[in-house]
């Protein structure tokens, strides 16, 4: 999402670290921190 001047991502994959371990999931993640990094 478009925050004024910012963007906002947001990813609720689950209660536990070890879904980081999902290739897809991890994906997801690390290209919402790259949108929003832009």
């Amino acid at each position: 999402r478009q925050w004024g001047e910012g963007r906002i991502f947001v990813a609720t994959p689950g209660h536990r670290v070890e879904i980081l371990d999902d290739p897809n999931v991890r994906t997801i993640i690390e290209r919402g921190l790259l949108w929003a990094s832009r």
